[in-house]
């Protein structure tokens, strides 16, 4: 069992029947959500697309929101790779204007987290922390050159069972969500 905390800020984009580059061009709020392949960012996509919000999601692998909802945009990218990060940097680039940008990136799934081996724990944290960290900074210089826009770090613990290296996820993770640069 998961359980996951979230506090979400409800914008304004009604308008489903643009396309990409129409959405792009014009004068418009995005919301950016790291993370949706599964979890807490594909259930905040669900969310918003379900109240008829614009959504740009990037994930390493597409889930079956792309095929039921026709204002949900996916890009794969794996963000466990430092050089994917200038693939980000660019999508962030192509607003004109401010964007709405909840980042979950990182290690999520407890099943990867078990039986974690101490040498990998170093790579565990990288992952969990300072690639998310790297993903709401360089969002956020994005955003300051456009003098608006807000960059959310998301909090999300999962699991109600001690697991060995538990500790450093949940670090991790409640490190992020204080980490808000607006």
């Amino acid at each position: 069992m998961y359980v996951s905390t979230s506090y979400i800020i409800i914008i304004f984009i009604k308008n489903t029947n643009l396309n990409l580059k129409m959405f792009i061009s014009i004068k418009l709020n995005v919301i950016i959500i790291t993370g949706v392949s599964t979890g807490i960012g594909f259930f905040l996509s669900k969310l918003f697309l379900l109240n008829d919000f614009f959504v740009l999601g990037i994930g390493n692998r597409c889930n079956f929101l792309l095929n039921i909802f026709n204002n949900f945009y996916f890009f794969k990218i794996n963000l466990k790779y430092i050089e994917n990060f200038n693939k980000v940097r660019n999508i962030f680039g192509c607003f004109r204007y401010g964007a709405l940008t909840f980042n979950n990136a990182g290690y999520s799934s407890i099943q990867k987290i078990h039986n974690i081996s101490l040498k990998s724990l170093k790579q565990q944290i990288n992952t969990m922390f300072f690639y998310p960290k790297l993903i709401t900074d360089v969002n956020y210089s994005a955003q300051k050159r456009k003098k608006y826009g807000y960059v959310f770090s998301m909090c999300s613990i999962g699991g109600l069972i001690p697991i060995p290296k538990m500790g450093t996820y949940s670090i991790c993770k409640s490190t992020l969500f204080f980490y808000i640069k607006c």
